[in-house]
C-alpha cells in the first residue's frame, strides 16, 4: 500500500501481486476514506510485467473486489500497471482490458477503471488511435521529468487532440532507474501541459524510505507529512506546487 498526493484529494494506492490476499483491502476500502474525500486505486501489479499471463488470477482478484466494493463510488480500478516494450495495445493490453473490463462491469456499473497503455504507460498516442468503447474508461500516463521530456510531452498532446481521457497515476522528477538527479525545471514544463490539458496526477510517493522518489526524508512519521523540516527537495516541490493552485479543498498545512 502506498499514497500519492493528487490534486485537490489523498489517494491511496492498493498495489497487489499475486500472491497478496483481497482482505487486505478492507483497511481503506470501508466509507471512512469515502467521507473524509479520499480515493482508493487498486492497482494491479505483475511480477513479469506480463499480466497476460495471470489472466486467471486477476479475473478472480477483480471479480472479489468488484463484488465487495461496487457501492463505493471512491474505488478506482487499475487493471495493469506499467504495460513494458515487449506487449503491444493491439496485440496484447487491448484484449486484456476488454475482458477486465467485462469482469469488472458484471459487479460494477459505473466506477472508473484505469487502463494501461504501452510502453510503461507512455505511448498514449498509439492507444488513442484506438481507444476502447466503453463508458468510464480512463487511460495512465507516468513520466519521470529526468528522464521523459519533449518526446512524451508530445505524445501526449497528440493523444489529448484525438479525445484519449488520460489520468497521471504515477510521476516524479527523477529518472526511473533513479540514476538521473531530480530535474525541476522538466518536472514544472510537465506540470504546466497536465494543468493546461486539465489532466489529473498524482505524485509518487508518499513515503520515507531512502528513495528519490520519496517525498518524506528518514524517519518520519504519519503526522510529519506536510511539515517542512521533514520533507525532500522533491516532496517540498510538490507541496508548494498544491498549495499555489485552487484544488477545491482547504489546507491547513
Amino acid at each position: 500500500m502506498s499514497a500519492s498526493i493528487c490534486p485537490g484529494f489523498l489517494l491511496f494506492f492498493m498495489l497487489f501481486l499475486i500472491t497478496d490476499q483481497c482482505p487486505m483491502t478492507e483497511a481503506v476500502t470501508q466509507p471512512p476514506y469515502e467521507i473524509q474525500g479520499i480515493y482508493v486505486v487498486v492497482d494491479w501489479h505483475t511480477g513479469n510485467d506480463l499480466a497476460t499471463t495471470e489472466i486467471n488470477y486477476a479475473t478472480d482478484f477483480f471479480t472479489k473486489i468488484a463484488r465487495a466494493y461496487n457501492k463505493y463510488p471512491h474505488i478506482l480500478y487499475e487493471i495493469w500497471n506499467e504495460p513494458n516494450q515487449q506487449v503491444t495495445w493491439k496485440a496484447k493490453i487491448k484484449p486484456y482490458a476488454k475482458m477486465m473490463i467485462d469482469v469488472i462491469r458484471k459487479y460494477d456499473k459505473n466506477n472508473v477503471i484505469i487502463v494501461g497503455t504501452p510502453n510503461w504507460d507512455q505511448d498514449v498516442d498509439i492507444v488513442a488511435k484506438s481507444p476502447l468503447k466503453d463508458a468510464n474508461i480512463i487511460y495512465t500516463l507516468h513520466f519521470y521529468a529526468g528522464q521523459h521530456k519533449d518526446n512524451i510531452r508530445n505524445k501526449v498532446k497528440t493523444a489529448y487532440n484525438l479525445g484519449l481521457p488520460m489520468f497521471v497515476t504515477e510521476y516524479g522528477c527523477y529518472s526511473t532507474d533513479g540514476n538521473e538527479k531530480a530535474n525541476l525545471q522538466e518536472l514544472k514544463k510537465w506540470m504546466q501541459l497536465v494543468d493546461s490539458l486539465g489532466i489529473s496526477y498524482a505524485a509518487w510517493h508518499v513515503a520515507d524510505i531512502g528513495e528519490q522518489s520519496s517525498i518524506l526524508t528518514k524517519p518520519s512519521e504519519v503526522n510529519n507529512i506536510c511539515e517542512a523540516a521533514h520533507l525532500t527537495n522533491y516532496g517540498k516541490a510538490i507541496i508548494n506546487k498544491l498549495k499555489s493552485q485552487n484544488n477545491g479543498v482547504k489546507c491547513n498545512g
